[in-house]
């Protein structure tokens, strides 16, 4: 009797410490699914059950020209920037904030979001619309408004994209919407007194105003950097603990082209950089080696780009970029043979060169807006963005996912719209 009481005891106890080991191993999984990273991410950690990544990583590629595996939300945010002040009103700068992000599935079932200049612009710009009689059509995205982020496949790398001059925040959703679907957090902001909201309002952008932003808008960029590392680390945020801040990338369209340049000198976290389409003062972007040298760099480029020289401007800052001091990491050079400038955005959408017309804006930034935008001259705006993302996202899936076996998407293809070529030191 009592060696039949020691053998039940004996097994409870075996059974108790089975499911005290399974718990806690339970417990462990979950842990790191929230922020630890695994092998699935480009962590170290081994030892622990791997989340299923869907997206590129080091051990899988995925086709950067399709839309990617990931739902994307996106949501604004209304900030200041206290350490400076607007030079019109003397108050802290205005910063507007967009958040492209992976969110869960279900999100699917939501509305889509769109973009409406009468009631995202502010008051003054509004008044000015309205008494101008202006329309300006709405720019839809496949995005859902304020969805819930996917954290279990989480963190993500971190893509900054700044806009053109008399651009807006959200002026590239094919590119940004598509970059957050492959697995990215993508931020963007209003270059406050460079965007569109100010080209209505003032009818132009001066001279002065092009050398102001070129030293202004790399401290955006530090500034929006900056405020992502804040937020992963605070508890509640949209962002906690769910972004890569060491894994981050820069792209932008001309004049932001020329800010993703001169960013990789104020963030110099920046492991990759995309401009698109840039103005680089004559082929050099006014940065030093020390801060390109050794930054992998795509120059994504138009041919018949009527506002920024191809030859001087763009395919010059590439050739420059693999030249001595300049020269220490991979360059790529691609080619829209019939792209014009603002074949890199969906400003094309906007028919913002009508709208111009309306208002009265002389015929020089006429001619700027609808640069790109010809349906029988200039390579098909869906062909174009298509190319962008399939040769951006293969660049950044290399880089920040750590997706080697990307590199496959990395070179020329038959098409006659396109040209491609690389070089590494």
């Amino acid at each position: 009797m009592k060696k039949s009481y020691s053998l039940t005891v004996l097994c409870s106890r075996v059974l108790f410490a089975f499911l005290f080991v399974s718990l806690f191993w339970a417990c462990s999984d979950q842990v790191s699914n929230n922020g630890e990273k695994t092998v699935a991410d480009g962590g170290t950690n081994t030892e622990v059950k791997k989340q299923e990544i869907r997206g590129a990583g080091p051990d899988k590629e995925v086709d950067p020209g399709k839309t990617g595996p990931y739902t994307v939300g996106v949501t604004t945010w209304r900030l200041t920037d206290p350490s400076r002040k607007d030079p019109a009103t003397g108050k802290d700068m205005p910063m507007v904030v967009e958040v492209w992000y992976p969110a869960v599935d279900s999100a699917k079932g939501s509305k889509t979001d769109g973009y409406d200049v009468k009631t995202d612009a502010p008051a003054n710009v509004q008044a000015e619309l309205k008494r101008l009689g202006g329309e300006i059509p709405v720019l839809n995205q496949d995005a859902h408004r304020d969805a819930e982020p996917l954290r279990e496949e989480g963190p993500y790398p971190l893509i900054l994209f700044s806009h053109g001059s008399g651009g807006i925040r959200y002026q590239s959703v094919f590119q940004t919407v598509h970059l957050a679907s492959h697995g990215y957090v993508v931020v963007s902001l209003d270059h406050h007194g460079n965007t569109m909201y100010d080209l209505i309002m003032e009818r132009e952008v001066s001279a002065g105003g092009i050398a102001r932003f070129a030293a202004s808008r790399p401290v955006d960029m530090k500034w929006l950097y900056d405020l992502v590392k804040e937020r992963v680390n605070k508890s509640g945020d949209l962002l906690h603990n769910f972004v890569r801040v060491e894994d981050v990338g820069i792209t932008g369209h001309s004049y932001g082209g020329l800010t993703s340049i001169l960013s990789t000198k104020t963030v110099p976290e920046i492991k990759v950089s995309i401009p698109q389409a840039p103005y680089t003062f004559s082929g050099y972007g006014g940065v030093k080696s020390e801060f390109i040298a050794n930054t992998p760099v795509m120059v994504l480029a138009a041919q018949q780009d009527n506002t920024l020289d191809y030859q001087e401007e763009q395919k010059g800052f590439y050739d420059n970029m693999i030249k001595g001091e300049f020269f220490g990491a991979e360059r790529h050079l691609i080619t829209l043979k019939r792209g014009g400038h603002f074949s890199f955005s969906n400003i094309c959408d906007f028919d913002l060169a009508s709208f111009a017309d309306k208002i009265g804006m002389g015929s020089s930034v006429q001619n700027i807006l609808s640069d790109g935008c010809s349906v029988t001259d200039n390579t098909p705006i869906k062909e174009a963005h298509k190319w962008i993302n399939y040769y951006s996202t293969a660049l950044f899936n290399v880089i920040l996912r750590k997706s080697e076996s990307s590199r496959k998407y990395l070179k020329a293809v038959e098409s006659d719209e396109i040209t491609y070529t690389s070089a590494k030191p």
